[in-house]
Order: structure tokens, then sequence, then C-alpha cells
């Protein structure tokens, strides 16, 4: 993480790892990536001060791609080690 940060971006990727390792659910609902902060419960995103509104299905795409961010990397990783043999 890049120095100075800000505080909502440290409490997010906090309440992420806590929530991957323990299972812990926090109140708050933010999902960050990068620099961009998903508020799934007001379906706002911010993005280098920018604030958008999400529509529903708009938001609801945006938490399929996100929860499985991890998983399509590494099916992308695999794909490309699998062709470059």
């Amino acid at each position: 993480m890049k120095k100075p940060f800000k505080l909502v971006v440290l409490k997010a990727k906090i309440e992420a790892l806590l929530r991957r390792v323990y299972n812990f659910s926090g109140s708050s609902n933010l999902v960050v990536y990068k620099d961009v902060i998903f508020d799934m419960s007001r379906d706002e995103v911010k993005f280098q001060d920018n604030l958008i509104e999400l529509t529903k299905n708009e938001s609801k795409i945006l938490t399929v791609l996100l929860e499985n961010r991890e998983k399509n990397s590494n099916e992308r990783r695999d794909n490309y080690c699998s062709v470059a043999k």
C-alpha cells in the first residue's frame, strides 16, 4: 500500500482480510480493489475522489466480478501457462 493512505481504504482492506481469514463480517460492506472502493450497502463506487452511484444491476454485476476476481485471475494464469507449454 502506498503512503499516504486513506483510513477508509485501510479499514476496508483490514475488514476484507478478516473476512477471508476468520469469516468475520464487520458492519461495513466495503470492497476494495486497487484504488476502487465499492460500498455494497449504498451501491456506490469511489475512485480517485469521484463518487459514482450504481444501479441495482450494475451493483450486482460488480459484486459478482469482485467476488470472483481471484478465481478468474487464477484461471487466466492457468490458461496462459498451458498455452506457453
